[in-house]
């Protein structure tokens, strides 16, 4: 699916920047080969024809495009590299990544971008949500309080919540436990309300002049429900229960009940 949305947007950009046409003094119909041939002038854009971009932005975004094409390859032969191949050759996929795309790449220099304004010193003057959303940035890259304070703020968290019955052990008293409440109480602490549901607005089908509110299945940490339904004998499912055994061991479960449990 990601290399269809990569090829319909790379031709929707590609159409916009170059305009190719092809005249009908300078094209040639073989009617027995079924072939269209035109010449390298068909391809160029005059600079002062009306309706040609020529900002910045513009100049820039067509360079890309004529980087990441391979124009070596006949696009009638293998549109993918002649379209991607110039962006494949001078691109690698990181070692903390399963994959490489254009759109990965625009998100990580957002983030970046981010970063570094995150990272600027506040003058005093800035909107109080800013100011929060700074102080917020600092206290999770604040990584020595963080150590020096161990597991205790995450288990004061949970106990706020009834605590994790495998971490508790034999105290824990299933008969006090309502997962609405808790759900209601999580919320209220800032907690996001999709944990057990999915819930989100959206344009009613039958009518879509109306919103309504909607009820869906959430992930439960997994990308879909395959991976559970696997179970164990799935890899990505099994790394996911070690992770899960492991954190639990860390806030000071029993390592053969959190297995088990």
């Amino acid at each position: 699916m990601k290399f269809i949305i990569n090829i319909f947007a790379f031709i929707t950009v590609f159409m916009e920047v170059h305009s190719m046409h092809i005249s009908h003094s300078d094209s040639i119909l073989h009617s027995s080969e079924s072939t269209l041939k035109h010449t390298d002038a068909d391809r160029v854009v005059k600079r002062d024809e009306p309706g040609v971009c020529q900002t910045d932005a513009c100049k820039k975004t067509a360079e890309h495009i004529l980087q990441s094409m391979d124009n070596k390859v006949n696009p009638c032969d293998d549109f993918y590299q002649f379209a991607c191949g110039g962006w494949i050759e001078g691109h690698s996929i990181p070692d903390d990544k399963s994959s490489a795309s254009i759109f990965e790449g625009v998100e990580d220099d957002l983030n970046l971008k981010l970063k570094e304004l995150l990272e600027r010193p506040l003058s005093g003057s800035e909107p109080r949500h800013i100011q929060m959303m700074k102080q917020f940035y600092d206290s999770c890259m604040d990584t020595n309080s963080i150590e020096a304070s161990g597991s205790e703020p995450l288990k004061n968290i949970l106990q706020k919540f009834g605590g994790w019955p495998v971490v508790v052990g034999d105290s824990w008293d299933e008969s006090k436990f309502d997962w609405m409440d808790t759900l209601i109480a999580m919320r209220n602490f800032g907690f996001s309300h999709n944990i057990l549901l999915s819930l989100y607005v959206s344009p009613d089908t039958k009518d879509n002049t109306v919103n309504i509110i909607e009820l869906d299945q959430t992930n439960l940490g997994m990308p879909s429900r395959d991976y559970l339904v696997s179970g164990l004998s799935d890899d990505a499912t099994a790394a996911y229960f070690n992770l899960m055994v492991k954190s639990a061991n860390k806030l000071g479960a029993d390592e053969s009940k959190s297995k088990k449990d």
